[in-house]
């Protein structure tokens, strides 16, 4: 168990996992601006730019059954985002130095961000979710 699992912050029992509606989009985009705020502060000028990622992007990833948030259970206040993308993967078609450690269906993330929730503890919320319905690795 990692230190910050004990963080109340980071208690993935309050938290709920789901798929984004139309109506997450207000929400997503404050996220994804927020975060593009602090790439921005911490000198990373490039990674997100040109408007990316566009709501076009994100409804597209909602219609495609792809975007999932986590949320407070309490009040359903939308803490973190990502879109879970069955592979393959066209990014990971040629891995340089190195190979897949095997041949199993996998998922990437796309488009991942939070905000009140570590990213160790939304990657436990995504594994804890979908470790008994696939028989692949998930990427992050």
């Amino acid at each position: 168990m990692l230190e910050e699992d004990n963080d109340p912050v980071n208690d993935i029992t309050a938290k709920k996992i789901r798929k984004a509606t139309t109506g997450d989009l207000p929400a997503l985009m404050n996220i994804f601006t927020a975060a593009k705020g602090i790439m921005r502060a911490s000198g990373n000028m490039h990674q997100w730019g040109g408007g990316y990622p566009s709501e076009d992007v994100v409804r597209c990833d909602i219609e495609r059954g792809v975007c999932y948030v986590a949320s407070k259970a309490a009040d359903g206040e939308i803490e973190a985002t990502m879109a879970l993308i069955p592979g393959p993967d066209p990014t990971y078609s040629v891995i340089e130095d190195g190979n897949w450690l095997n041949d199993n269906h996998y998922y990437v993330t796309h488009e991942s961000r939070r905000r009140g929730i570590s990213a160790t503890a939304f990657v436990n919320m995504i594994i804890d979710q979908y470790r008994n319905s696939s028989e692949g690795n998930i990427i992050f």
